[in-house]
């Protein structure tokens, strides 16, 4: 690809003369001399020493600190943008990328990814760049269920021990007594190092002994022993692997309950922000695949440890996990091959992979099953299936319709006895890629949007206290509604320029809208809300509606026909119902009632029933039902007008 140079940065000046320079200036012996060098990150002050050759964004990755960079650091995306405020630096950009204006090249601005440091540097990650703060979805609502699970912990009381004379006769008792509590099940399995341990452990069964016994389909495999009483300590975890965030949960298996919750970012973030980048960095590097499973694994892990303490729970009595991400997340968790996902007839498996959990390092019993849930095809996972257990749509006699809107639009239409599913690539516009002041939900950013129609100010609520530093997805799709309501938008998405109002006006991109003035934001910048925006926001919401038709159309129904709409995930939680319909986001349902799954990024309550082994009774079918209200009529006449263009 070939390079524009774009400046130089030499030890700290002002930002005038730093970028007034037209060439490069001789660099220091002494400097060049160094292999390594010191990459000090401001504000949180931690210190990594990297090679020469590597950029500032693999000097985050070595350090732990998550940079946006929506693109892995292929440099087409302008969101890892850093400050250099003292050091030497080698920066370019790719030819005709125009990623930074010149306002902010004049502050000082560089793409981590594109930088590498020549000495020693102090380099700032300003507001807009951090992923801090993030607004997890982390509620569960979990169904009334009888725990049922696949593994459980049976205690052998010391009388029922002390007749048995030899080990043999030790290990038949022990198998006559799992197969009297599992009926219908076969032989029990000892394997070499159950047999080796109940031998070490023969003459010391005056507390009793705990067996954790692993149930399956015709037989029973004793998985672990432990002197006393332990059998009301059996807890399972289910981990939602987000590409964002991950959460976890810790549950009972002898009751059921929640007992905590613990959520953190994902920190495959730092190889990308989407799952084509994360799945590009296993492939160009050597060990990519086990460089990013380890990333993730590492989350779980300190998830756990945070779960463990806070219960009293000893990490050994969690004998069983269940895994549900899109079908990218659970490879890449896995340590699976990720790459044929790219291919357009990429075979996926439906069945579930099963795997111990001590070959995947994940920090609990060494000998508990992870489970995760089937994947469906490359773009319809885990998470998916979950979605529709908890929705119970596959039991409903009556058509529902299950909706999660992220980057990809997954869209499945059904009711008892079939099910029809898609996907769409709706583009990651609702997690601020490619929006001049697009963010994730993390801390500053706007999420509601309301607009005075006669002075056309913007006022608007925050995630956090911070001031704002962006607007993200709900924000965008508010902005967008407000927009056409109060008359800035016309009926094909265009902002109108002629508005006698201070907040309409040209910008580098076109036409645009003040949201927040400069004086109001963390940044110091007016976030706007610019015409390629809108363009951009409206083949999105085009996609994602598209496939929500060209399903009713396959099947040839009608708005009508569908009696049950559920909105799921983080995005989906968050949203506003009227402002989506509005804008042509999601069609005009004349149910009187939308149901939204309350559960966490990518909900824990479809991991119950294989996590519990649990049967749903019939009166929590439709799990926690928001119900926001049919969206209004007042949208019908100018929702049309406002999408026609793309139905044509």
């Amino acid at each position: 690809m070939p390079i524009h140079r774009r400046q130089y940065i030499y030890p700290i000046a002002p930002p005038t003369d730093i970028y007034g320079v037209t060439k490069p200036r001789s660099w220091c012996p002494e400097k060049l001399s160094k292999t390594d060098v010191t990459i000090t990150f401001q504000p949180i002050g931690r210190r990594v020493r990297i090679d020469r050759a590597g950029t500032v964004l693999e000097a985050s990755r070595t350090a732990g600190i998550n940079i946006r960079n929506v693109c892995g650091g292929k440099g087409i995306c302008g969101k890892c943008r850093v400050i250099v405020k003292d050091g030497n630096i080698d920066f370019s950009i790719p030819k005709g990328e125009e990623l930074l204006s010149d306002e902010e090249l004049s502050r000082g601005y560089v793409l981590a990814c594109q930088t590498r440091c020549l000495s020693d540097c102090e380099v700032l990650i300003p507001p807009e760049s951090r992923i801090e703060g993030q607004q997890i979805l982390s509620k569960a609502q979990i169904f009334k269920v009888e725990p049922n699970p696949s593994v459980s912990r049976e205690y052998l009381d010391p009388k029922f021990l002390s007749r048995a004379t030899t080990d043999v006769d030790l290990e038949a008792k022990i198998s006559g007594f799992l197969r009297s509590r599992y009926s219908g099940r076969g032989e029990v399995i000892f394997s070499a190092l159950i047999s080796s341990r109940l031998k070490e452990l023969s003459g010391q069964f005056g507390r009793g002994l705990t067996l954790t016994a692993r149930k399956k389909a015709d037989s029973i495999e004793l998985v672990d022993l432990e002197l006393g009483d332990r059998s009301s300590r059996s807890f399972g975890l289910g981990v939602d692997i987000g590409t964002t965030k991950i959460v976890a949960y810790l549950v009972n298996l002898v009751t059921g309950e929640i007992l905590d919750v613990a959520s953190d970012y994902n920190r495959q973030l730092m190889y990308g922000e989407d799952v084509v980048s994360r799945i590009g960095f296993t492939v160009d590097e050597v060990n990519g695949t086990k460089e990013v499973q380890e990333a993730a694994v590492n989350t779980v892990n300190q998830l756990i440890r945070t779960l463990a303490q806070g219960s009293q729970v000893q990490p050994r009595e969690i004998i069983d996990v269940t895994v549900a991400g899109n079908t990218v997340m659970s490879y890449l968790f896995a340590g699976m091959d990720s790459a044929p996902l790219l291919q357009v007839n990429a075979f996926v498996p439906k069945h579930s992979i099963k795997m111990e959990s001590k070959m995947l390092g994940v920090d609990v019993n060494p000998w508990a099953m992870v489970h995760f849930l089937p994947c469906v095809s490359r773009f319809l996972g885990g998470d998916a299936v979950g979605d529709i257990l908890l929705s119970g749509m596959h039991e409903s006699q009556d058509i529902s319709l299950l909706i999660d809107i992220g980057t990809n639009a997954e869209v499945i239409l059904g009711s008892q006895g079939w099910l029809l599913s898609t996907s769409a690539a709706a583009g990651p516009a609702f997690e601020g890629w490619g929006i001049k002041f697009g963010t994730r939900s993390v801390e500053g950013a706007i999420e509601r949007i309301k607009i005075d129609p006669e002075t056309l100010e913007a006022s608007y609520t925050l995630i956090g206290s911070a001031k704002p530093k962006g607007i993200c997805g709900s924000g965008l799709i508010d902005a967008m509604a407000e927009m056409f309501r109060v008359g800035i938008l016309d009926s094909f998405g265009k902002i109108r320029g002629n508005l006698p109002r201070p907040y309409v006006r040209k910008g580098s991109d076109g036409v645009e809208y003040v949201v927040s003035p400069a004086q109001k934001t963390s940044i110091g910048q007016d976030i706007v809300i610019t015409q390629k925006d809108v363009d951009i926001l409206m083949d999105s919401k085009a996609s994602a509606c598209g496939a929500i038709s060209v399903l009713i159309k396959k099947m040839r129904l009608t708005v009508e026909d569908i009696k049950n709409v559920y909105v799921c995930g983080a995005f989906g939680s968050f949203l506003d119902l009227n402002s989506a319909v509005a804008i042509g986001l999601l069609p005009e349902f004349t149910i009187d009632r939308w149901l939204r799954l309350h559960v966490p990024c990518k909900r824990f309550d479809q991991e119950a029933p294989s996590t519990l082994g649990s049967r749903r009774k019939s009166s929590c079918r439709h799990g926690h039902g928001g119900r926001p209200g049919a969206p209004g009529k007042k949208h019908h006449t100018w929702v049309r007008r406002l999408t026609h263009r793309h139905r044509t």
